[in-house]
């Protein structure tokens, strides 16, 4: 992820995801598909959206409802929440000092990202077998390689690796036979030194063992319980697959970066498993999801909808130079549960792990071991565009076809 701005007391940074992809696929000449990043004004639902709109698009700040003051009181308790609503206004601010957030004439209810998302995820083949066995064999993909899912995930369910020094471009292929029909094979964009494992987290423990590993930092986004989750049973309840996991893969003096739900009651759990790690929480920290215009993406009033996302960091030992309370604020993908990339904000502030590993993913990342049943759902051309140009008079800045 791409710092675009830091602030000079160093509590909070505005994060830009498409200038960190343009740079890690330029060898290829391709990026992320602009369009997942077309936010243009808070999330809500299209009947709200036209109400808006025939409001002349002001600011909803409609008189509050006794049990909404309640409920600001009860969230005025929580410190987080009342430090990230304090601090927006001047995150916005400082990002239209710098030219990133910006006005928008365009109003579509994000529909350009909604769109593309939903055709993301409606397109791109469920590729995870729970019938194949896990293996701990690392199976190196050079550029250009024909990945058969048919053939490489029925039986062992190997780890597979990007080895070279800048990305390369496999073609996925759903099974033999689906190269003479209708079925197109799809490119797959897999980042620098990037490993990806289709498989249940709890697969990592095994295949740490047996290639004496560990990991200086590991970033999960686990499946909290909710009424979503629970409707989508993509993962097990969180209780279940956080008892099965081990932190024994967690280098000594290693950082446990958890994204956690702002459900009520959620913590004494979280600190269950962390006791049980051996760890402790040093940092609290918050992902504040914007606009292009920096606006939060929904308003500051609920417990299970809250604009931004909170993030732990746990370890055995503490460090001076990581804060122990920081908002980084970025313009969200459009990909439901999509999280931003956090190396360069932590090398930012002199965490350099060597070695990262990223549980329930869905995306790769450059020098990363990324497990879980979607790795490779945003690494597609599905979700990327080809450069067209690149003008001199354009300083350097890339140019992308648009679909």
């Amino acid at each position: 992820m791409a710092v675009i701005h830091t602030d000079e007391q160093g509590k909070f940074a505005i994060l830009d995801e498409q200038v960190f992809y343009a740079d890690v696929y330029r060898n290829l000449g391709v990026t992320v598909d602009p369009s997942l990043y077309d936010i243009h004004n808070p999330y809500m639902m299209d009947s709200a959206f036209e109400a808006w709109q025939s409001n002349g698009g002001e600011k909803r700040r409609g008189k509050k409802r006794k049990h909404e003051e309640n409920e600001a009181q009860e969230e005025g308790l929580n410190e987080l929440y009342v430090h990230v609503k304090a601090t927006y206004e001047k995150i916005q601010e400082a990002g239209r000092a710098v030219g990133h957030f910006y006005d928008v004439t365009e109003r579509d209810n994000n529909q350009k990202a909604r769109q593309l998302a939903k055709k993301i995820l409606s397109e791109f083949p469920k590729l995870y077998n729970p019938e194949a066995m896990p293996s701990t064999q690392i199976v190196s993909l050079k550029h250009k390689r024909v990945f058969v899912a048919e053939s490489e995930l029925s039986i062992l369910n190997s780890w597979f690796a990007n080895e070279e020094e800048e990305a390369v471009e496999i073609r996925l292929r759903a099974s033999s036979s689906a190269h003479h029909s209708d079925q197109p094979d799809l490119s797959i964009y897999l980042p620098p030194n990037s490993t990806f494992h289709i498989g249940n987290a709890t697969d990592t423990s095994q295949f740490c063992s047996i290639n004496d590993c560990t990991f200086d930092l590991i970033v999960a986004d686990p499946p909290w319980y909710n009424r979503s989750v629970q409707r989508n049973e993509t993962y097990e309840m969180d209780q279940t697959i956080l008892k099965s996991l081990s932190m024994e893969m967690l280098s000594e003096w290693g950082i446990l970066a958890m994204w956690i739900s702002n459900a009520t009651g959620l913590m004494p759990r979280v600190e269950k498993h962390l006791n049980r790690w051996n760890l402790h929480v040093i940092a609290t920290w918050a992902w504040l999801k914007v606009t292009k215009e920096g606006d939060p993406v929904c308003e500051f009033k609920s417990h299970h909808k809250l604009p931004y996302e909170v993030l732990l960091l746990c370890s055995r030992i503490e460090y001076q130079s990581i804060p122990s309370r920081f908002i980084f604020a970025s313009v969200p993908m459009g990909l439901h549960s999509r999280k931003p990339p956090l190396l360069g904000l932590f090398k930012s502030m002199g965490f350099n792990p060597k070695n990262t590993l990223e549980l329930f993913a869905r995306s790769l990342l450059p020098c990363t071991t990324s497990v879980g049943f979607e790795p490779l759902l945003c690494q597609s051309d599905l979700c990327f565009v080809k450069h067209v140009k690149q003008p001199e008079d354009n300083n350097g800045a890339l140019v992308f076809e648009n679909k």
